[in-house]
């Protein structure tokens, strides 16, 4: 919630939050995948909220990971690249 919000403010596009928010979903499965293989439990804490079939949760890091993604891509920096009445084409 606190993710999309941020990006909605930010750009005001709501698919654009909602792509963040799925991303971020990935990041989180691969972390609890790559934990998996090496035998470690996906949540060291022990923490199990019981959102999972292992107890992994989509945290703040990993939607902050997930936006930093989506605001640092090529396209991005092109189109900050270039004068303002360009971008607004």
């Amino acid at each position: 919630e606190g993710g999309g919000r941020k990006v909605a403010a930010a750009t005001g596009d709501m698919r654009r939050a909602l792509n963040i928010c799925t991303n971020a979903i990935d990041i989180c499965a691969g972390e609890a995948a790559r934990a998996a293989e090496e035998g470690a439990a996906p949540n060291p804490g022990g923490f199990n909220a019981g959102f999972g079939e292992d107890g992994t949760l989509v945290k703040m890091h990993h939607v902050a990971r997930a936006i930093s993604a989506s605001f640092n891509s090529p396209v991005v920096e092109t189109m900050r690249g270039l004068p303002q009445h360009q971008q607004r084409v």
